[in-house]
């Protein structure tokens, strides 16, 4: 599983897609490992897109841990993996 932290001056940035549409993207900090499974000395910085509610406003995630949800890795039409949308679950 992979690990992530959101500090509480995550940084939130607005783009606009190739049709105009917004979407949002959130700083923050994954926890990965080295090829021999062993854990990086330091987090990297990553940016997620943020899910919106029903009236188009993002859901910024909160400051805290969360935890790389199983459901963002799919597998393509080829059988190759790939990464779809990145949601993040709570750390209880």
């Amino acid at each position: 599983m992979i690990n992530v932290e959101v500090y509480k001056d995550s940084l939130v940035d607005e783009r606009k897609n190739k049709n105009g549409g917004l979407y949002y993207l959130q700083t923050v900090w994954a926890h990965l490992v080295n090829q021999d499974g062993s854990q990086k000395a330091h987090p990297v910085e990553v940016k997620v897109i943020l899910p919106k509610d029903r009236v188009e406003k993002p859901i910024v995630y909160m400051e805290g841990r969360y935890q790389l949800s199983p459901t963002a890795i799919g597998v393509n039409q080829y059988g190759s993996f790939e990464f779809k949308f990145p949601q993040l679950i709570a750390c209880k």
